[in-house]
């Protein structure tokens, strides 16, 4: 005998009203074949069977969940760090500029105090750019979710895993980059 739940308990399932073009109107369900899941639960008398609810469904469900609980949050946050990626990208390109500028005045003047402000600017544009990866990093693991989410899961196992990998993948490299480099400099600082 197949063991069977109670409409709407399973995990990761969202209760959808019927498609369009079939309701509770038209007198009664149709064809069980053609009609959803929770019609077909309705007329097995509140009791759904295993085999009605599938790994991929499920997914599918809870990435929509999430796509709807989160869309907004993501859409704006994903503007605000393409915003910051490019204004770090113009601090890089002025340090830059900066940076040249100060190479040439080396080759006038070398004296101590200039060259310590140099060696700091130089430090300052390391951290400026290992942070700048950092962001780079957060903005593609955001694209990739964002992709996940709008496709849906091709296949059921694992999607919260995949999900998890995306948002926790090797954090560390990066923010090791930003705080070597930001160790550098307060070395440098002292």
């Amino acid at each position: 005998m197949v063991p069977s739940r109670r409409c709407g308990l399973d995990k990761g399932r969202a209760l959808a009203a019927p498609p369009p073009g079939r309701g509770v109107g038209d007198g009664g369900v149709e064809d069980e074949n053609t009609a959803s899941p929770s019609e077909q639960c309705e007329a097995a008398g509140g009791v759904e069977n295993e085999s009605t609810s599938s790994p991929p469904e499920q997914c599918e469900a809870l990435a929509s969940a999430i796509a709807g609980v989160l869309g907004g949050a993501l859409q704006e946050h994903k503007e605000q760090v393409a915003a910051t990626a490019q204004s770090q990208d113009g601090v890089v390109a002025a340090i830059d500029r900066l940076n040249g500028e100060l190479d040439k005045l080396l080759e006038n003047a070398p004296s101590l105090v200039i060259m310590q402000h140099s060696v700091r600017i130089s430090s300052i544009r390391k951290r400026i750019s290992a942070l700048n990866m950092l962001l780079k990093s957060i903005q593609r693991r955001i694209d990739n979710i964002e992709r996940i989410i709008s496709t849906g899961m091709a296949s059921g196992s694992g999607c919260d895993n995949n999900i998890t990998h995306l948002l926790y993948r090797n954090p560390e490299v990066s923010w090791i980059k930003y705080h070597e480099a930001s160790t550098e400099d307060q070395v440098l600082e002292g």
